[in-house]
């Protein structure tokens, strides 16, 4: 943790020396190219979407953004979100980004195997390094957490392949679009 803590002050004090002039080169470049106005609403838009999740409110349903959700049962997506829940207040309150706390392949397969104990905890293969390194007993009791308390019915994950009939009108909109 020590070392992520100065990597991240490091990262910080490079930004502070070099961002500064690489702003200007790049903002003269873009505004010669008739592109600074894009860049800008692109900015915005970033800023409105990143503050959707400043109230605590709001963190409720970031688990439903996870790329492998839809692929989870209702409890699964229940202790998927209580540790989605728990990364978020993590990241903040060490203002580190959320895969520093653990990646979001760490917290589904958390959710997938729900182990139960330390020794199931060790026995999961494909954590990363930062999640090993979150104390056991808050991960299982974030489990137990997610155990006790279901997901609303409605609460419907992102990202859901297409079914066989949506792939198929896709393909024939493409191939008219190609025409």
């Amino acid at each position: 943790a020590a070392l992520t803590i100065v990597m991240a002050i490091l990262h910080a004090a490079l930004d502070v020396a070099y961002l500064p002039a690489i702003h200007e080169q790049m903002s003269e470049q873009l505004k010669q190219n008739g592109h600074l106005q894009n860049l800008m609403d692109e900015c915005e838009l970033m800023r409105v979407q990143a503050a959707l999740t400043e109230d605590e409110a709001d963190w409720e349903t970031l688990y439903l953004n996870m790329g492998a959700a839809w692929r989870l049962d209702r409890g699964q997506l229940a202790i998927l979100r209580a540790l989605s829940r728990w990364r978020e207040r993590e990241a903040r309150h060490l203002n580190i980004p959320r895969p520093w706390v653990a990646k979001d392949s760490d917290l589904i397969q958390l959710a997938q195997q729900a182990p139960g104990d330390r020794q199931a905890l060790r026995d999961l293969g494909d954590l990363s390094r930062s999640a090993r390194e979150v104390d056991p007993d808050v991960l299982l009791g974030l489990i137990e957490e997610g155990r006790q308390h279901p997901v609303p019915d409605n609460a419907v994950p992102a990202g859901q392949p297409m079914s066989p009939a949506q792939r198929k009108t896709l393909k024939r909109c493409q191939a008219v679009v190609r025409e």
